[in-house]
């Protein structure tokens, strides 16, 4: 596998996939390869890569998820490092907006000072 030419870090040693091959569930899938591309364009370069050379992307913020959707096989994207922290809450329209470092826990805190909760459990409450 030939990485893109990305500014963030692609990595396919042994080190960084054990590291991404668990969540907060209890699946283990060691990915083929880890990316954290540094901005937009690099994700752009990333998925073009991809859909080129048929490689799976599995996207992945904080790895609180316990539904097993934040590890596979193919080359995990780690995308906590893209943009600042955002967490916004709108009561009025029962909505939140946030970015891929947010863990449920940090959400449904913001979301209880308005007396809002967002149903699922994972781990990181």
């Amino acid at each position: 596998m030939l990485p893109p030419s990305l500014r963030g870090t692609f990595r396919t040693d042994e080190r960084a996939r054990a590291s991404y091959s668990e969540g907060a569930g209890i699946y283990r899938i060691v990915p083929e390869a880890v990316a954290v591309p540094a901005d937009v364009a690099d994700l752009q370069t990333l998925v073009r890569w991809a859909a080129r050379g048929g490689h799976a992307l599995v996207p992945r913020g904080a790895g609180s998820a316990m539904g097993g959707g934040n590890v596979g096989a193919g080359v995990v994207v780690d995308l906590t490092a893209m943009a600042p922290a955002l967490l916004e809450i709108d009561p009025d329209a029962r909505t939140a907006r946030t970015s891929a470092g947010i863990t449920h826990g940090e959400l449904s805190l913001a979301a209880s000072r308005h007396g809002l909760r967002l149903p699922p459990d994972p781990s990181s409450m």
